[in-house]
């Protein structure tokens, strides 16, 4: 995250805790099916205090159902991908030889 940026949200699945000491909680999402926790495990203590992950606390149902019914979203019947959002165009099997 760049330092002129105060925070940044994502689409990930997972949640944060702040404790009282100011360290934080990577914590599950609420759904265990689309749980990105272990990808985001590497992020440090500095980012994980500067990230939001505003869907972590719903099931994926409900991330459709609200991007369908209260913001209308363009994307909101779009079929799930299982590919990995950071590859782009690259194959996998490309991505792996590097």
């Amino acid at each position: 995250i760049g330092e002129q940026l105060s925070a940044v949200a994502t689409g990930h699945y997972a949640q944060i805790r702040t404790l009282p000491d100011h360290s934080v909680q990577l914590l599950k999402s609420a759904d265990s099916w689309k749980d990105q926790t272990y990808f985001l495990s590497h992020l440090t203590q500095k980012q994980l205090r500067r990230v939001r992950f505003p869907i972590g606390e719903f099931r994926k149902e409900r991330v459709r159902q609200l991007a369908q019914e209260h913001y209308q979203l363009p994307n909101c019947n779009r079929p799930d991908s299982q590919g990995i959002c950071f590859l782009g165009k690259l194959k996998f099997d490309a991505f792996l030889e590097h």
